[in-house]
């Protein structure tokens, strides 16, 4: 007899005959007590309610430090306070893509639309850096054992700050990586390391005490395995994610075991992927809830979400439904901040700011 389960992830093979489920807005929770009438439970995502609007759109960036949680919403830049209130700090550039933050000690380094921009956290002032201050346009930053980092566009560059000063920068201070064939696409900062993506290979960089730049690549660390959508990067369980490429071709998603990637995707998301009209375009965002550690690629030009739950190993889609044309669309967030006790997710369509609102239904 064919097996049959009503509990299982979203999984649609290319031959449907052998395969075909849906999993959406529900994630698979196993049973922990062994007792159970079944090994995995389906589990209800949880809903969307309005927390915040700002008065510009979409929401671009989030970033909680330190208590204090910031978001820019198109060209406005928002300190959130508890309970709804909000306090418009300042005008960023606007290209209506997503946007990085960085917090430091006592600032925040923002890239918007290649402009660099630092907020004070203990005197409030906002500023943007003048365009001489960089190499060239700002198109990420980071911060790392008490610098901050700036990836210049189109690039092998990553100008790097003085010390615990957003405000301070040498033309002459800059890591390049000659490790990799062509520019550096994306970076993340993790466990103290400095992630640079290129389109074939991966480099991560380490302190090594050097003066005035204390970052050089890591022996050993070199990966190859460069990434196709520069803002599909995130920290998650420990570990760093990616959706990737090479010279061999693109498209997997991928798990850093230390140096070495590990494949995360699976033969049937990766077919779905394929179908969208581009994959360079995924933006990846984490949240962790009920045990849970999630992350989330948004595919803007396919309008679809996708999440993978670490604790299974599985993936699922999130949706929205539209009633007014009847159809699902993508899931009403492109990224995603815990304070206040609450999960606080940014929208890629509207003003919008929602707070998570858990509903435990399980089948």
């Amino acid at each position: 007899m064919a097996r049959f389960s009503f509990n299982g992830p979203s999984y649609q093979s290319q031959a449907i005959s052998a395969d075909a489920q849906k999993c959406m807005n529900f994630y698979l929770e196993q049973d922990g007590s062994g007792q159970g009438k079944s090994d995995m439970q389906l589990i209800g995502t949880p809903g969307l309610a309005i927390e915040y609007t700002l008065d510009d759109r979409p929401i671009r960036c989030e970033l909680a430090t330190q208590g204090r949680s910031f978001a820019i919403g198109g060209s406005l830049f928002y300190e959130l306070l508890a309970g709804g209130a909000k306090n418009k700090i300042g005008i960023v550039a606007n290209d209506g893509l997503v946007c990085k933050m960085a917090a430091g000690t006592n600032q925040i380094l923002i890239a918007s639309a290649g402009v660099a921009y630092v907020f004070d956290l203990t005197a409030g002032t906002f500023v943007a850096l003048p365009a001489a201050t960089f190499a060239g346009l700002v198109a990420s930053v980071g911060w790392c054992d008490g610098f901050f980092l700036a990836l210049i566009a189109n690039s092998p560059k990553v100008q790097v700050s003085g010390a615990e000063d957003a405000t301070s920068w040498n033309l002459i201070d800059f890591i390049v990586n000659s490790s990799l064939i062509g520019n550096i696409k994306a970076m993340i900062v993790d466990h103290r390391e400095i992630w640079l993506f290129g389109d074939q290979q991966t480099q991560p960089y380490s302190n090594d005490g050097n003066f005035p730049v204390p970052f050089d690549a890591i022996p050993g660390g070199f990966i190859e395995q460069g990434i196709i959508a520069p803002n599909s990067p995130f920290r998650l369980d420990n570990s760093v994610f990616w959706l990737g490429g090479d010279e061999r071709g693109a498209g997997i998603f991928w798990r850093a075991n230390g140096y070495t990637p590990v494949r995360v995707s699976n033969h049937a998301v990766e077919a779905e992927w394929r179908t969208y009209p581009t994959m360079t375009d995924a933006v990846g965002y984490t949240q962790q809830e009920g045990g849970h550690s999630f992350g989330w690629l948004y595919f803007p030009s396919a309008n679809k979400t996708w999440v993978y739950d670490a604790a299974t190993g599985m993936w699922h889609e999130r949706a929205f439904w539209n009633a007014a044309n009847g159809i699902y669309t993508a899931h009403r967030s492109q990224c995603h901040m815990f304070n206040f006790g609450k999960h606080l997710m940014g929208d890629w369509a509207s003003g919008n700011i929602y707070r998570s609102e858990e509903r435990r239904v399980g089948k």
